[in-house]
């Protein structure tokens, strides 16, 4: 009696088992594969000052990674901003713990490979997206000067 039971049940169980695995391969076929987020690459340079230059090289980001996040990134958090909705943009106040001051304060920088010199970015740093192999800089400037400074250092 007790050897007939346990038959029924792994019967049941397998049938059990089976529908599981039918219906998986039925309705699984027709979602959509999940996609996979694009990993690109890109370098960063935290210049403190001419002779303080700080690189992180191919630093691995998802596809779409704004300027800001990538900075938050290779500090590992450590900087401090102030967030401006208006305008959709962070004000770096430090970075790595060296912050602006009364003289100088961060801004960021692109290098041109075309033109192989570093340009302030044109946007500010939440809105510029960042691309395959990008080379930021963020560098403390002095805005009374008569020209802003670009970084010292080249890729």
């Amino acid at each position: 009696m007790m050897l007939n039971l346990v038959k029924v049940m792994a019967s049941n169980w397998a049938m059990l088992i089976g529908v599981l695995l039918f219906s998986t391969l039925l309705f699984g076929c027709d979602q959509p594969e999940i996609q996979k987020t694009k990993v690109i690459r890109a370098n960063v340079l935290i210049e403190f000052s001419q002779n303080e230059p700080q690189w992180f090289r191919d630093v691995e980001v998802a596809e779409g990674t704004n300027g800001y996040a990538l900075l938050e990134k290779v500090t590992q958090g450590d900087l401090k901003s102030d967030w401006y909705p208006k305008f959709n943009a962070h004000f770096v106040n430090s970075i790595l713990g060296v912050a602006n001051d009364s003289s100088r304060f961060w801004m960021i920088f692109i290098w041109n490979d075309q033109t192989l010199k570093w340009e302030p970015l044109t946007v500010g740093a939440d809105t510029f997206v960042v691309k395959n192999n990008n080379t930021l800089s963020w560098v403390r400037i002095d805005p009374d000067s008569a020209s802003y400074k670009a970084p010292a250092h080249v890729p």
